[in-house]
């Protein structure tokens, strides 16, 4: 849902606004499948508790982006695709 809301209130695409929501319905069926012998109610707190796990790792990697974007050589750099 993140990166939905994100394009939304952006109003522009960003990466990860098609596989993210990709991935957590293979997540949750992953679980469903792994988690077949579990009561309903366990089964979606592990899936909201597994994506909100990963949160904290999403914003440590964007802020490493930013840091080591300006880094990058012109020729890597995505405004150099842009124009």
């Amino acid at each position: 849902m993140s990166h939905i809301c994100r394009g939304l209130i952006q109003r522009r695409y960003n990466g990860g606004l098609m596989t993210a929501p990709l991935m957590a319905g293979i997540a949750g069926r992953l679980i469903t499948k792994a988690g077949a012998g579990l009561p309903a109610r366990t089964r979606w707190g592990i899936y909201i508790g597994s994506n909100a796990a990963t949160l904290p790792l999403i914003f440590v990697a964007l802020a490493a982006g930013k840091r080591v974007r300006p880094l990058l050589p012109i020729a890597l750099s995505p405004q150099t695709y842009s124009k």
